[in-house]
């Protein structure tokens, strides 16, 4: 008897088959579908006052989920009274 691996993709899974001698193994391996990442920042634009407290939301979408990250212009981290409070907020 040969041993034989097979693969082969169903329902958004990778299926394996591997029949070694005698014994036969299975397995299905679900896959995440790739999507490429948006991006939008809510409000987009803002009228404010230096000193004014405001909220700014972005909301992504992409698979595998993109991670947000505020920074400054250039990187920089965020100014004093400016907070990253999670959840893209």
């Amino acid at each position: 008897m040969r041993n034989r691996l097979t693969l082969s993709f169903v329902d958004g899974n990778l299926k394996c088959e591997l029949n070694w001698g005698l014994r036969s193994f299975h397995c299905r391996v679900p896959l995440q579908r790739e999507e490429p990442p948006t991006a939008r920042v809510v409000p987009r634009v803002w009228n404010g006052q230096y000193g004014d407290k405001h909220q700014f939301r972005c909301i992504t979408t992409g698979s595998p989920e993109p991670t947000i990250v505020w920074s400054g212009p250039d990187g920089e981290r965020l100014p004093d009274g400016v907070a990253d409070i999670g959840g893209g907020i």
